[in-house]
């Protein structure tokens, strides 16, 4: 975390921040994070996502790719950035954030791990617009997709396997688990391990 000064702060601060080059801060409820890049492995996963997802996506949604725009939350000073957004709102693409994502993807690693299985997803529940929020792990062959259900509820579906398939209904997309991990080298004794 950085000093940003005493206590939390609001998204009007946190906009006028200037991280130096290469750093990516987010925003939990005013307090202000700094994350790091991924490895070769999370950036051909999250490549191969945005790639799946924009290839599939019509008009007027968009898709946006790795750090690329940040999701906020203004009812709770929050604004992250998910590995891959959907969203079929109206974007102002001036903006550096968007309010209203449809699908959020967040590809997890070692060091994100708290953030993208906890922290991650109760903000994502908690944004209306949010139908699916799909985890895919860098380091075995794991996904974990939740999807908003009735009444407001969640069903969280667990991949495993290279014989997987994720079907993501709020794009009606099938993403296979062998070509998302297809040659990225992964433990075979790993592969069926949850995070």
């Amino acid at each position: 975390m950085i000093d940003p000064g005493p206590g939390p702060i609001s998204l009007e601060d946190y906009d006028a921040l200037q991280p130096p080059e290469g750093e990516v801060y987010e925003l939990y409820d005013g307090y202000v994070l700094a994350f790091s890049t991924g490895t070769g492995a999370h950036g051909i996963l999250c490549t191969r996502i945005a790639t799946a997802l924009d290839s599939h996506v019509q008009a007027p949604c968009h898709v946006f790719g790795p750090s690329t725009i940040g999701v906020r939350r203004t009812d709770r000073a929050t604004n992250v950035f998910p590995d891959g957004a959907v969203t079929c709102d109206d974007v102002d693409l001036s903006k550096t954030f968007i309010v209203a994502p449809k699908l959020v993807v967040e590809v997890i690693s070692p060091t994100s791990l708290k953030r993208d299985r906890i922290d991650k997803l109760d903000i994502y529940r908690a944004i209306p617009s949010v139908h699916e929020y799909l985890m895919v792990d860098s380091r075995k062959v794991w996904a974990s997709l939740y999807r908003r259900g009735p009444a407001d509820t969640w069903i969280d579906m667990l991949y495993t396997g290279l014989a997987s398939e994720i079907d993501l209904l709020s794009v009606d997309l099938k993403l296979s688990m062998q070509q998302l991990y297809r040659g990225i080298n992964l433990s075979k004794k790993s592969t069926q391990r949850e995070p």
